[in-house]
């Protein structure tokens, strides 16, 4: 009995060792984190192992260029992933990549005991790994985070759009598909055409890519995909870069690479619902109303291919008044959208969200970063009024704004500051610049201030309070009629929003 308990007690130690114990190769330091180097199937492979695995050993499997723009793996390393790499490169996503990676992730699984579904991660050319082993895979992949991929090779190495193309490299391509040329661009074999498969297994897709890229040009590969992937009824988000070609990768702050990378690996089991829930959202959706229509509509609608009605369905929301917290993640896909001015109204929305739109944060601030960015000045008066941001740093954005040349700039400046600080002086500023507006803008910022009224009861008495302690400025009779405007909108907004708090 006691020898018994002993192998019993020795086989249980053996198997709760960490998995980085039982992986093979030369161990080295890594960004403070152990790094094994080791031959797999014939390929130079990696795995970084954190500190303490999270619970499940999520995994992020990295395609080419292992060590480019670490921060996102870093910090998920952090978190307690582990982080893969299996060297199929100058194979551009052939079938005999693919089925190298095949083995490679048998082995991550069922050796290393690594998580079921791993999170793909490719830059660049490693684009057309991660989608064509995901396309053959889908069931065994939890999410996928590209970045300027090439999703087309007609595109890149090939040249034969807008791209410059790599002939050398195209030799290559040929040579690991063993295609002619002529095969070659007539067939279907590239992540754009073959999208449904991860559609249909509900995988979500993050690209961040940057605009300005000669390289893989955007039009010609994430576009199609997002276009496509939509149509398919997929989950996509793109983060866009203004000005940015295709290098660098990734984002100076990579919080919502790692938000979305982490929403969808950690406690997934916890967090898959069965389909019978699946329907009863959709059947929510359906049946829930906002302003009059139902939010299936309103999601319809801001996921449109259409960019007019993209604009407009974004310009309701953000022009009448605080929208629910259930838009967030659509604004934030907006707030990069090709149309500059739909782009501006998903910030304005945002705004007006506060702490709700805290996730928005790392992404206003890139945008506010950009100084020839169209909405640059609209990030920076948007993360002055979010709760992301602390009192202090928003502060010291919103006295920036302060400066603006534009009227409307300043109001928004002016209203945040008198939030924070509750000095007088802004609410000076508030009437005046926004009876300098013309007509049309003038309405828009009426429209905004009485909503903030509504939302900040105090707001309203203590700007007529103003008005009234300040009969001689210049300005009055203009300010007097944009504080009625104010008054009337912002009196049936409180009585309309009273009414509902109280079920009458």
């Amino acid at each position: 009995m006691p020898l018994r308990l002993f192998f019993l007690v020795l086989a249980f130690v053996l198997t709760a060792l960490p998995c980085s114990a039982e992986i093979p190769g030369k161990q080295s330091d890594w960004h403070g984190f152990v790094r094994h180097d080791f031959s797999h199937d014939g390929r130079n492979c990696i795995l970084v192992s954190p500190e303490k695995p999270a619970e499940g050993k999520p995994w992020v499997w990295r395609a080419r260029f292992f060590g480019h723009e670490p921060q996102a793996d870093i910090a998920l390393l952090k978190l307690g992933f582990h982080i893969a790499y299996c060297d199929v490169s100058n194979m551009f996503g052939s079938p005999t990549a693919v089925k190298h990676w095949d083995s490679f992730y048998e082995l991550a699984t069922k050796e290393f005991g690594l998580a079921e579904k791993p999170a793909l991660e490719g830059m660049s050319r490693g684009g057309l790994i991660i989608y064509n082993w995901a396309i053959a895979n889908p069931e065994k992949v939890a999410c996928i985070y590209a970045d300027a991929p090439v999703c087309d090779f007609r595109s890149w190495p090939a040249g034969r759009g807008k791209g410059k193309g790599s002939e050398k490299a195209w030799q290559d391509c040929l040579k690991a598909y063993g295609f002619t040329e002529k095969e070659a661009v007539v067939s279907r074999c590239n992540p754009i055409d073959n999208l449904r498969p991860l559609a249909a297994a509900k995988v979500p897709i993050l690209h961040v890519v940057g605009l300005a890229d000669d390289v893989v040009p955007v039009a010609e590969n994430s576009a199609v995909i997002e276009d496509r992937y939509r149509k398919l009824g997929g989950r996509i988000t793109v983060i866009s870069k203004h000005g940015v070609g295709h290098h660098p990768h990734s984002l100076k702050d990579p919080k919502p690479i790692i938000d979305f990378i982490v929403k969808h690996t950690l406690n997934t089991e916890k967090k898959e619902k069965p389909a019978s829930d699946d329907a009863a959202a959709q059947v929510d959706l359906e049946k829930t109303f906002y302003q009059g229509r139902t939010l299936a509509d309103w999601v319809s609608c801001l996921e449109s291919e259409n960019n007019f009605i993209r604009f407009i369905t974004v310009a309701r929301l953000n022009g009448e008044g605080p929208c629910l917290e259930f838009f967030v993640p659509h604004l934030l896909s907006l707030t990069t959208d090709e149309n500059s001015k739909t782009a501006k109204e998903a910030i304005g929305a945002l705004a007006q969200l506060g702490d709700a739109a805290a996730p928005a944060e790392p992404l206003l601030q890139e945008i506010a970063a950009a100084l020839d960015h169209p909405n640059q000045q609209d990030a920076l008066a948007a993360l002055g009024q979010i709760g992301g941001s602390s009192p202090e740093k928003r502060v010291v954005l919103l006295r920036k704004m302060l400066m603006s040349e534009s009227p409307a700039s300043r109001v928004i400046a002016a209203r945040g500051l008198w939030k924070l600080e509750k000095d007088k002086q802004y609410l000076g500023v508030v009437l005046e610049s926004t009876a300098s507006l013309e007509h049309c803008p003038q309405v828009g910022t009426v429209i905004a201030l009485s909503h903030f009224a509504a939302q900040e009861e105090a707001f309203l008495p203590e700007l007529e309070k103003f008005s009234r302690d300040n009969p001689d400025r210049p300005e009055r009779a203009e300010e007097e009629k944009v504080l009625s405007h104010i008054r009337i909108r912002s009196l049936s907004l409180i009585a309309a929003r009273r009414a509902r708090a109280t079920g009458d």
